[in-house]
């Protein structure tokens, strides 16, 4: 069976950072996504390689910037083939929502 594979959005910190290590730690493969990952979150992005190596987990970040309709046709266009199975979306100030379940 293959792995299940999960999108959490807001990632580079918070809640979102320790949600995407806890999924991944679960054996998912996660697609840890935030803006910006080669400026501002360049040191957070390189965060989730070396913490997925460090704990042999499949840890992967992603850019997307959720208000902006031209990064998530990237970040679509980036995972096409892919069968997402959940999305936690974590963006600064907003509850969390669960998508859909693991089960």
């Amino acid at each position: 069976m293959s792995k299940k594979i999960a999108l959490v959005t807001g990632a580079s910190s918070g809640c979102g950072g320790l949600t995407a290590l806890a999924l991944a730690r679960r054996e998912l493969r996660v697609y840890a996504s935030m803006c910006d990952i080669a400026g501002r979150n360049a040191a957070k992005a390189r965060d989730v390689v070396e913490n997925g190596a460090a704990e042999g987990i499949d840890l992967r970040p992603l850019e997307l910037d959720v208000q902006s309709e031209a990064s998530v046709g990237a970040a679509e266009r980036a995972g096409s083939g892919l069968s997402l199975n959940m999305q936690c979306d974590l963006p600064r100030g907003f509850p969390v929502n669960v998508d859909q379940s693991l089960a």
